[in-house]
């Protein structure tokens, strides 16, 4: 794993051992803050009507899928072998957690940190270091990369390999922006050579005004929304009830495109841009792929997509971000690329492969393919003057 030492307000360690640090005594400080915040539920109670059901909003989902039981997660996981549950209680567990220090950090002009008993932590590190001790815990992890990190760390367990983003978003933080995780999980002992179609699981979480979670799971049929109900008890599943299903994408006018900067070397894109512009699309992006690919996932149209060329290389790692990307928005009936094809057909040979990509509906997909077409490889000339 790459070593980048870290400055913090008391203190400095290296990223390399982040997952070292003493988890339990960070859990200690987290409950011990949510229970010193008391809960509202009971106050909140006394203000609602017992037979008074949710509203349904409206979506590409059923709608008889909003917010209903606590079990809906053991529901859904149940039909897994026993590791396969184990794996994605831990990922929601670690989300939970990574959730409440989202919306306790402070930040600066160059990091977001949390405070713990009058240690300041980096939040992204201390999100890292969450998920490593989660998954390690399983006893069924054998390998584990953190974005970012140049090789696999085992982590002793057996059966399951997965890859994660603990905090998408970097350059957004210290804006209040939705920023979110997104993870994969493979079998067996090794992420280098694997593909998309491999994936027995993907996942992606939003720290909006709400925390929310989509998952996709070999399988199983569609994409699936979980909501954090924050007054149920602490890191316990309990906490999360389904709120959607995506299950089909229709047509929109919708655009999330990054790298905008990259449409001066590449006509295609421009080409693509000024379409999009032309037939009154909404152009919304954030920065943060996680918000910006659960938006064309949750209205049920659009298009997200980072192009690349020479002068602005891809940014998007495979195996962490685009996989899992593109794995839920596949399941959610809608299509990917980097360009030629779908994105889960992409062998990712090592964890720091990178690559331009779109994921949204397949008729955005089709024209993305068509008018923008394959990133050239590094070292080719630019789109421009080829």
């Amino acid at each position: 794993m790459r070593s980048r030492a870290v400055q913090f307000t008391v203190f400095t360690f290296s990223l390399s051992n982040a997952y070292l640090l003493p988890s339990n005594h960070f859990r200690g400080k987290l409950l011990a803050g949510r229970r010193m915040l008391s809960r509202v539920a009971d106050v909140a109670s006394s203000y609602q009507d017992a037979d008074v059901s949710p509203s349904p909003s409206e979506g590409p989902y059923e709608k008889s899928d909003q917010v209903t039981s606590p079990t809906d997660l053991e529901r859904l996981i149940e039909p897994c072998d026993p590791g396969m549950q184990r794996m994605v209680r831990s990922i929601f567990e670690s989300i939970d957690e990574i959730s409440y220090g989202v919306r306790r950090m402070t930040c600066n002009a160059v990091s977001c940190f949390y405070d713990l008993g009058g240690n300041q932590f980096a939040i992204d590190d201390l999100a890292v270091e969450v998920f490593y001790e989660k998954l390690r815990n399983t006893g069924v992890c054998e390998v584990a990369s953190s974005m970012g990190a140049k090789v696999q760390t085992p982590l002793g367990g057996t059966g399951y390999s997965v890859a994660f983003n603990a905090l998408d978003g970097s350059s957004i933080h210290d804006t209040n922006f939705a920023i979110g995780t997104v993870c994969g999980v493979w079998k067996g002992g090794n992420l280098y050579n694997v593909t998309g179609r491999e994936i027995e699981c993907a996942v992606m979480a939003l720290y909006g005004p709400r925390t929310t979670i989509a998952i996709s799971i070999k399988g199983t049929a569609f994409t699936h929304e979980f909501l954090l109900d924050e007054d149920a008890p602490p890191l316990s599943l309990q906490r999360w009830r389904k709120s959607a299903t995506y299950a089909s994408m229709q047509e929109g006018t919708l655009a999330a495109p990054g790298s905008i900067r990259s449409s001066a070397f590449v006509p295609g894109y421009k080409k693509l841009i000024d379409e999009w512009i032309s037939k009154g699309y909404s152009m919304r992006y954030t920065g943060s792929m996680t918000a910006d690919v659960h938006q064309i996932m949750k209205k049920g149209f659009g298009v997200f997509c980072h192009v690349t060329c020479p002068e602005h290389p891809a940014i998007l790692h495979m195996l962490h971000e685009g996989i899992p990307a593109a794995y839920l928005v596949e399941k959610a009936g809608g299509a990917s690329s980097q360009g030629e094809y779908s994105v889960l057909d992409v062998k990712v040979e090592s964890p720091e492969q990178r690559s331009q990509i779109a994921v949204g509906t397949k008729m955005e997909i089709a024209r993305f393919e068509t008018l923008v077409g394959p990133a050239p490889e590094y070292g080719a000339p630019s789109r421009l003057r080829s």
